[in-house]
């Protein structure tokens, strides 16, 4: 028996999510794809499905199956998809990196930042200096510190040892001008903003729905604590996935979008994990479809409608559902890596 397999053998109880009535279903037929050949899948439209099984036992290839089968601007399919038409947008959000430079900030991947900078052009100190959106950007040359290129931080290469970074001796890390930072929106310069953590600054943008729907997202997925200023290569992969998810939370979809997660609770404590499973239910009272590669079992029992299982079996031995349905019914199959461990 794999070492997958074992962890899977402890033996656990749950509290299970109270049984929704699914109706509409996205059935996927005959799949092939790397080890995954000529299975089929169900998961319910408007609802949570997790994808559960042991390590290389094809969880992750079935998400990818989903996602690029039903990109209508991608030629190759992995098998027949039956139903979902009301599903217009795929979103995935893995624990990837969203960044590997300093130019890359929470602010930049959030695609908040472009109004922010107009909200600070408008204000009448910075009409007075002719001071205009692309002043406040740390991207192009104008308001930043050109010796540290608004990043407030200069690279020192070393021979043999990884680069590391120091304050820029010429702002002293306050990447702007002083011009620019003289001009403040609702009390708070644009450095302040970019360093000020975002659950203290979201009021100043209640009237500006995109940022403060965006920056409400960060915080109901327990990122309050984060600045907008800080550099995405900083973040841990899954700060990354949050942040991937917030941003897409902030565009409104009306039930049109099918998330696909991969293991989203991987790092998160007790707490942050409670507030991840509400914006999940928050989610599905929306309408949306989300399908959730996890490991966390706890976790499954009280989010999951369904479940699709891989069984104990990886790589060669693997691709082969063996389970799906009901999670209680998922638990209770022999075949399954969850069998009995809601017991």
């Amino acid at each position: 028996m794999s070492a997958g397999a074992k962890k899977y053998n402890q033996k656990m109880m749950f509290d299970f999510k109270e049984s929704t009535v699914l109706k509409d279903f996205l059935k996927f037929e005959n799949i092939s794809f790397r080890n995954i050949s000529q299975q089929n899948a169900m998961f319910p439209i408007g609802g949570i499905t997790c994808i559960t099984g042991v390590s290389g036992s094809g969880k992750s290839t079935l998400a990818t199956a989903v996602a690029e089968s039903f990109d209508k601007n991608r030629a190759k399919k992995y098998g027949e998809i039956y139903g979902g038409e009301s599903i217009k947008r795929i979103i995935k959000v893995t624990q990837s990196p969203i960044g590997k430079t300093p130019r890359s900030t929470v602010a930049s991947y959030l695609e908040i930042f472009d109004e922010i900078r107009t909200l600070f052009s408008k204000i009448s100190a910075a009409k007075k200096l002719k001071l205009s959106p692309s002043m406040f950007s740390m991207n192009v040359k104008g308001g930043r510190c050109e010796c540290c290129q608004g990043t407030g931080l200069q690279k020192i290469e070393l021979n043999f040892l990884p680069s590391t970074y120091i304050t820029c001796p010429e702002c002293n890390g306050q990447r702007y001008s002083d011009e620019i930072l003289s001009v403040t929106y609702q009390g708070k310069t644009i450095l302040d903003v970019l360093e000020t953590p975002i659950s203290e600054i979201i009021e100043i943008f209640r009237d500006t729905k995109k940022v403060y729907s965006v920056l409400n997202s960060m915080i109901e997925l327990g990122l309050g604590y984060l600045t907008l200023g800080q550099m995405s290569m900083n973040l841990s992969g899954g700060e990354a996935q949050r942040i991937k998810l917030a941003k897409a939370l902030g565009v409104l979809s009306g039930g049109q979008s099918l998330y696909i997660l991969d293991e989203p609770t991987s790092g998160l404590n007790e707490i942050d994990i409670a507030k991840f499973q509400n914006v999940l239910f928050s989610l599905q009272k929306k309408g949306e479809t989300i399908l959730i590669i996890e490991h966390n079992l706890e976790f499954v029992a009280k989010v999951a409608d369904y479940i699709i299982d891989f069984g104990v079996y990886g790589g060669n031995s693997g691709g082969k559902i063996v389970a799906q349905g009901d999670p209680k019914d998922v638990f209770a199959s022999k075949t399954s890596s969850l069998y009995k461990l809601d017991k």
